[in-house]
């Protein structure tokens, strides 16, 4: 992780070009591209973009949040399907997205126009200087909402249930409740005394609810039963509120999957029928686009490829891992915080940033255009993150357990392998969830380090072969992208209840 790191600074302080070993410039590299006015718009645009969607995100996020950390029905579920977008690979979900924002065939437009927002055509979305912003910051909020309303949950989760109690017999809402737990959660003990004196008891016949009643039997008997009917008539308020909130979240992050389910469906000649209705099959389904799909392009292939290399990369960075994060996590040495938080670091630096100097490694190992030379770089950014969540989760288990097994003669290896992983299995699962979403999801390395088509991901496969130029061959594409996001939501369905599990621990106490 370090060698590449250390590389991209070398490169950027010579006039390293591909071949040639270069000399020291010093910082004329940056002299020259702080003065770049593409730079300069670049950065600016990176800003108001960034700006914007973590805007979104964190009100959003937080508002979902909320919504899913409420009781009631189908919860798993609904949080299954508030999660996709960011379990889907991101290359094919935007191809959903591009589709959508189509210049001639937006379903957009069509939307828009059809209740009066817009007059024919429409907007150029992804030409217009402006348009385009909107656009990939819709794309960007619905990609990266649901992954930051897990972890706001995974907070919410974490604090004790017995604030969220207090709060809500002192009559805050949902917003007051929220805000409450944000505040230190040591509270004085007559603020806890008195929540708990204010809650009513059914074994003391001398206490009723609210505290203004009467000590009498009878009335006490009607306070109880009026507080029941407003108790019912108050969940089911809250039911109602909480499905009318998180429906709209369902619709946004369902329907571009639902919109390339029909593409891939429709035959081409309803595709481009400016008069169909895009929401509809109106000409019956059909099967053409699957079937050119497996037979004309090597898909299985490539979907072999992804498998292979989702699994190894996965199984090597989670050893590594798990002894990385229980090492920073337990063992005492000079400069572990430090090391921990560097770990972390590099897993934020951009991708865009290592891949060349990747590439010399890929070079030097002789690996060149095969899958191994996507083996051996994914955990370059898969080992940070995931050790960074596993120290976390280390952390929660008690350290008694631990001596015990130490005084009984175990070696620390031993007590990680027999003792520590046993306990530890959410945040495995959900390091081992995390890692091989990532390597599938992959496209930048997948579409820098191999060229060869029986070589490829399944990711870059489909989107290298179905768009030739400018034309894209919608319906093959679409039912593409279904099929390669399949493996995902299929794993993510077993495994959705540790993967937040993992992150409660992990993502808070890291």
């Amino acid at each position: 992780m370090a060698y590449p790191f250390a590389m991209a600074i070398y490169f950027s302080l010579s006039d390293y070009w591909v071949g040639s070993p270069g000399k020291f410039t010093g910082l004329q590299n940056f002299r020259d591209i702080l003065g770049n006015e593409i730079f300069q718009r670049t950065v600016y645009n990176s800003f108001v973009f960034t700006s914007i969607a973590v805007a979104f995100k964190t009100v959003l996020g937080i508002w979902l949040a909320m919504l899913l950390f409420r009781s009631f029905r189908f919860k798993r579920l609904i949080r299954g399907a508030v999660l996709l977008p960011w379990v889907i690979p991101t290359a094919l979900s935007t191809l959903a997205w591009v589709w959508m924002f189509d210049s001639l065939y937006s379903v957009v437009n069509w939307t828009a126009i059809r209740l009066g927002i817009m007059s024919p055509p429409g907007p150029n979305w992804l030409g217009m200087p402006n348009y385009a912003m909107t656009a990939v910051i819709a794309v960007n909020v619905w990609r990266g909402l649901p992954f930051f309303a897990i972890i706001v949950l995974a907070g919410l989760v974490s604090i004790p249930r017995e604030y969220y109690e207090a709060a809500a017999v002192d009559g805050a809402g949902s917003w007051g409740r929220f805000t409450s737990s944000l505040r230190s959660p040591t509270r004085s003990a007559s603020t806890e005394a008195t929540s708990v004196r204010a809650r009513p008891s059914r074994s003391s016949s001398s206490r009723c609810w609210p505290p203004s009643c009467s000590s009498s039997s009878a009335t006490s008997g009607r306070n109880e039963v009026d507080v029941g009917v407003r108790s019912r008539g108050a969940r089911i308020r809250s039911a109602a509120f909480g499905y009318a909130n998180v429906i709209p979240f369902i619709c946004f992050a369902l329907f571009p999957f639902y919109y390339m389910v029909i593409t891939s469906l429709k035959n081409d000649a309803e595709l481009y029928d400016l008069k169909a209705v895009p929401f509809l099959i109106q000409t019956g389904v059909i099967t053409d686009h699957y079937r050119y799909l497996l037979a004309k392009t090597e898909f299985l292939t490539w979907m072999k490829n992804s498998f292979i290399i989702s699994v190894v990369s996965t199984s090597v960075s989670l050893v590594v891992s798990i002894l990385a994060g229980y090492s920073l996590a337990r063992l005492r040495f000079r400069g572990v915080n430090a090391f921990g938080t560097a770990v972390f670091i590099t897993y934020l630096v951009p991708p865009t940033l290592l891949f060349l100097p990747l590439s010399q490694v890929v070079v030097w190992l002789g690996i060149s255009d095969t899958i191994w030379a996507l083996i051996v770089t994914y955990p370059t950014f898969l080992v940070p993150f995931s050790t960074w969540l596993l120290m976390g989760y280390f952390r929660t288990i008690p350290k008694e357990v631990e001596e015990c097994a130490l005084v009984d003669g175990a070696s620390r290896m031993q007590t990680l392998i027999r003792v520590v992983l046993p306990m530890a299995v959410p945040g495995v699962v959900c390091a081992a969830l995390f890692g091989f979403t990532l390597t599938w999801n992959e496209f930048t390395y997948a579409l820098t380090f191999i060229s060869q088509s029986a070589n490829k991901t399944a990711v870059v496969g489909v989107t290298a072969d179905l768009i030739r130029g400018d034309i894209y061959y919608w319906g093959s594409l679409m039912a593409g992208a279904i099929l390669a996001s399949l493996p995902i939501v299929v794993i993510y369905v077993f495994f959705l209840d540790y993967y937040v599990s993992g992150l409660t621990a992990g993502a808070v106490k890291g």
